[in-house]
């Protein structure tokens, strides 16, 4: 059976107010509302299009995590995935090369076509988890994928570089990150909804890696200074210059 596996993450909702906890090195997540990471719903929605053009038979929903972060999950298989894998263990798991090891090591035994991920997490926006994914299993990776044609056994990416769009060609199995510019997730359908509910899904409990990553401090991002309007139409410019420093000189 082919089969495209979806590395998504649960985050904070970004209009939640975060509050450190009292050891300084958390924040605590009493109260806070989670969604589903943005970058990991158009991953979804592409595997859902490959599904749809008869590239796989099954797409499957992969995350690191505890057992409620299947409520996310719920949400992409209410978007049309197969199923969902939770992969548990005791402690935080913050460290991406202990994540992506963690993936990887399902993966190697799941047997997946095509890798697909959000090119990024907006809660910690590391990016790094893919690398860590591609490594463990001896695969290339690619970021910040905005186009995908899949034709056999061959995939043609369009990436954003630097300097434009780049083009690559390469044979699967593969792991790509998916930005936003890609395609735009479908919203679920009220039949969806009912049907995630009944869709299977999976807790595997897996063993990490010693993590050689260390949370010393987390603290809140400094305040920005309120702005200064200095006037209204031309008579502000002079104001603004003297604000920069700048005084006529070419």
């Amino acid at each position: 059976m082919k089969r495209i596996a979806v590395l998504v993450k649960r985050v904070p909702d970004t209009e939640t107010f975060l509050k450190i906890g009292e050891d300084g090195k958390s924040v605590v997540t009493e109260g806070v509302n989670y969604v589903l990471n943005p970058h990991d719903e158009v991953a979804i929605e592409q595997a859902l299009q490959f599904k749809e053009q008869g590239k796989v038979e099954e797409v499957v929903l992969v995350t690191v995590g505890k057992e409620q972060d299947a409520k996310e999950l719920r949400q992409g298989l209410a978007m049309g995935a197969d199923r969902g894998i939770v992969l548990t263990s005791a402690g935080e798991l913050f460290d991406p090369a202990v994540v992506g090891g963690m993936l990887a090591s399902f993966l190697s035994q799941e047997g997946v076509d095509l890798v697909l991920c959000g090119k990024e997490a907006i809660d910690e926006e590391w990016g790094q988890v893919g690398y860590q994914v591609a490594a463990c299993l001896g695969i290339p990776f690619m970021n910040e994928v905005v186009g995908i044609k899949w034709e056999g056994s061959i995939l043609a990416v369009q990436q954003e570089g630097d300097e434009g769009i780049e083009m690559f060609q390469g044979d699967l199995p593969v792991v790509l990150g998916v930005g936003k510019g890609l395609c735009v997730p479908r919203l679920p359908s009220m039949r969806g909804i009912m049907s995630a509910r009944k869709k299977p899904m999976g807790f595997v409990s897996i063993l990490p890696k010693e993590s050689r990553i260390e949370i010393l401090q987390v603290r809140s991002a400094p305040t920005r200074p309120q702005g200064e309007i200095l006037g209204t139409g031309a008579e502000a410019v002079p104001l603004l210059c003297a604000k920069l420093g700048w005084k006529g000189e070419a």
